[in-house]
């Protein structure tokens, strides 16, 4: 299966999304930035529910900052892979040090992008938490993680393309998962876009009041 761009992909994911039950008034769409936003403003569009954002960021490896050693979100909750820390011998203070300068982007990213508005109301509510796939897990990971500890009611992952393996992960910590796609075969999520072309600051934004005036 290939998507023509993520509008597509949010599109075929919300058909799907609407065959499962959900309580759409107390429920709420976090999309994960900035590859999730046009996947979750489709979706979002489409069940009629709340639109917001989470802003997970992968934990680079030494000299391979595109190898995600884990993730972190906003509110400090952490994902480490334990095993590949281990294979590379990384160190703490590498460690500490790339968790502090997430943490500082992720800030910056927030006041871009909320402003002075805190984050929405996460307590008791139905979870829809949306990206334009996985690879590793580590950021949908870390994301969940942070989740838990504002006491959801449910956490459901929904994504249009992720490897086999990281669909049974993400089956074991979240309540539930919609992949539209797992292939055997998989090197990237962008390999299964005609268009993986990055959401500019300026879509996102777009998208987030587009979303609110319309809901």
């Amino acid at each position: 299966m290939y998507f023509k761009n993520k509008r597509d992909a949010g599109k075929k994911l919300s058909n799907v999304l609407k065959e499962i039950v959900i309580e759409t008034e107390n429920a709420l769409i976090l999309a994960i930035l900035r590859g999730g936003i046009e996947i979750g403003y489709e979706v979002s569009r489409e069940l009629d529910i709340p639109l917001d954002i989470i802003i997970p960021k992968k934990l680079g490896a030494p000299g391979n900052p595109e190898l995600a050693m884990g993730a972190v979100t906003g509110d400090g909750a952490v994902y480490l892979d334990q095993s590949l820390i281990k294979y590379l011998s990384i160190s703490e203070s590498f460690i500490k040090n790339e968790i502090e300068k997430k943490l500082e982007e992720i800030r910056k990213s927030e006041r871009i992008y909320r402003g002075e508005n805190p984050p929405v109301e996460i307590k008791g509510k139905t979870v829809l938490l949306v990206d334009d796939g996985i690879a590793t897990g580590s950021t949908m990971t870390s994301a969940i993680n942070a989740l838990r500890n504002k006491k959801p009611a449910r956490i459901i992952v929904a994504v249009p393309v992720a490897p086999r393996d990281a669909v049974i992960k993400m089956n074991e910590i979240a309540d539930d998962i919609l992949c539209l796609y797992a292939p055997e075969v998989f090197y990237s999520v962008g390999q299964f876009y005609e268009d993986f072309k990055q959401t500019t600051h300026e879509e996102v934004l777009n998208l987030l009041n587009y979303s609110s005036e319309g809901l």
